[in-house]
């Protein structure tokens, strides 16, 4: 019996499950499952010898000789039911709690290993013809996501999509989407080929790890950035996240493009072959507050700031036929109950941010590299300015 669904089974991190919780999904699969080979590795990592009984008995249950499910017994469907009945209202719930955390780490660029990265501001040079061009890189921090907390914050507002388009030979499944009321977005999605992915671009810049559709295609192409999800990525199938600035969050729609192969000139224009509309029922709150001519708006994964001011000298300059200007924000940060400062943006210097892009000539929406509980944020700061959020 198997009533894991294919949803399910693209998400779920065995690494994420109670002990509990992974019992009940190894009574829900086949034996002749691969996801149950690595189910029972998992559980015999985190299971310590004294309660190897414990194991076993799961085991004996399942009809499972000790390689798992490669001795090719089956399983006694009567005992079968008998697990499923006790574990399924515990799992069944888990396992739909649970089921985007790959989403959300992803979304994070939560570290792999779990423990926190820091990447000091250095010096980048590339040459343009006869230039040299240098510039500094910012720094950044990466720390572990608490799962908890995003379960509780993201995912009554996930999107999720089932999407699966093959385009080419490449199978593009659309897994989950997240949208704030910040004005930022996040697709979740799978590009798979059993013969390789020489379609895709994979490429390392400043310790990111990004991945997308090289010129002639095929595949989903965006203009932001698209992060590879290394956990879970093989030869095969990419697992990607695409980190975005949405616009205004009361359009509640989302498109994006998928373009099979090339035809002809590689610098001609040739349309996609599908459009994907995402419909968003709704949107990841944000808190918003007004002071010392800044208005912002945080919600757990983006941040969005506006230049009052530069707004009202744009409109004059607009009714005069003049020209909008804007000025990106030197400092920005966000500051929490228990004193801690999340530095999101510090020229030069600091870059917490998996995306940022101006808006209306008169803000900045950045997308947050951490998750951020705006129930415990005090205030933003924005070039010296501070904004109160309670």
């Amino acid at each position: 019996m198997n009533d894991v669904s294919e949803h399910e089974r693209d998400t779920v991190q065995l690494s994420g499950l109670t002990t509990e919780e992974l019992e009940g999904l190894i009574a829900r699969l086949p034996p002749e499952d691969e996801l149950l080979d690595a189910a029972l590795a998992e559980y015999d990592r985190r299971t310590p010898l004294d309660t190897a009984a414990r194991r076993a008995g799961l085991k004996a249950e399942m009809g499972l000789d000790d390689e798992g499910s490669g001795g090719g017994k089956k399983p006694s469907m009567v005992k079968l039911f008998v697990l499923l009945a006790a574990a399924l209202a515990l799992a069944g719930t888990a396992l739909a709690a649970l089921s985007h955390t790959s989403m959300f780490r992803a979304v994070f660029v939560s570290p792999d290993g779990g423990e926190p990265v820091t990447v000091a501001p250095s010096e980048y040079s590339y040459t343009d013809g006869d230039l040299i061009i240098t510039y500094m890189l910012p720094g950044y921090e990466l720390t572990k996501l608490d799962e908890d907390a995003a379960r509780r914050l993201l995912e009554p507002y996930v999107v999720d999509l089932g999407k699966q388009y093959v385009v080419d030979g490449y199978t593009i499944t659309l897994i989950s989407y997240l949208r704030d009321e910040a004005g930022t977005d996040r697709l979740y999605y799978s590009i798979e080929n059993p013969e390789g992915l020489d379609n895709m671009s994979v490429s390392e810049f400043n310790g990111y790890i990004f991945a997308g559709p090289k010129n002639d295609r095929p595949g989903l192409v965006t203009n932001t950035r698209s992060y590879l999800d290394t956990a879970r990525s093989t030869d095969t199938k990419f697992y990607i996240c695409v980190t975005s600035t949405a616009g205004r969050p009361e359009d509640y729609i989302e498109e994006y493009p998928i373009y099979g192969e090339r035809t002809g000139d590689p610098d001609a224009y040739e349309p996609p072959v599908e459009w994907v509309t995402i419909d968003v029922p709704a949107c990841v709150p944000a808190v918003t507050a007004e002071a010392e001519g800044y208005a912002v708006a945080l919600s757990p994964m983006g941040l969005r700031v506006t230049d009052l001011v530069r707004v009202e000298a744009n409109a004059r300059a607009r009714e005069t036929g003049g020209i909008p200007i804007h000025e990106c924000p030197r400092y920005v940060s966000v500051t929490f109950s228990n004193g801690e400062e999340y530095v999101v943006w510090e020229q030069d210097k600091t870059d917490n941010t998996t995306y940022a892009c101006g808006y209306e000539s008169a803000g900045e929406i950045y997308c947050l590299n951490r998750l951020v509980d705006p129930a415990e944020a005090q205030y933003v700061t924005v070039d010296g300015h501070r904004v109160p959020l309670r």
